[in-house]
């Protein structure tokens, strides 16, 4: 049997044309929500637009930097008073206060 082929790591000064992405657990961190939540309500209403999906029923979801800070700026316009502080640090930063 031969080896796998290795495969070299993917960085943005390797490949700027590659854009960052996060899986679920990470973007909903970032988004100050729970995965069920991004998964089961946000990703379905379009609210979050998924950018790949891993293969299998179980497979996780991408999204691009670029799509949760825009679902984030999104929401804050949407949100009340109350939340909208929230929704702009991520917009602004990805929730890096």
């Amino acid at each position: 049997m031969s080896e796998p082929e290795q495969l070299e790591p993917v960085s943005r000064e390797t490949r700027p044309d590659v854009p960052e992405v996060v899986g679920t657990g990470q973007a909903a961190a970032m988004l100050g929500i729970s995965r069920d939540y991004l998964t089961r309500r946000l990703i379905p209403a379009g609210v979050v637009r998924p950018f790949a999906k891993m293969p299998g029923p179980t497979g996780a979801w991408l999204f691009t930097l670029e799509e949760v800070r825009r679902a984030a700026a999104a929401q804050a316009t949407a949100a009340g008073n109350r939340w909208r502080g929230h929704w702009e640090a991520i917009a602004r930063n990805g929730g890096a206060e």
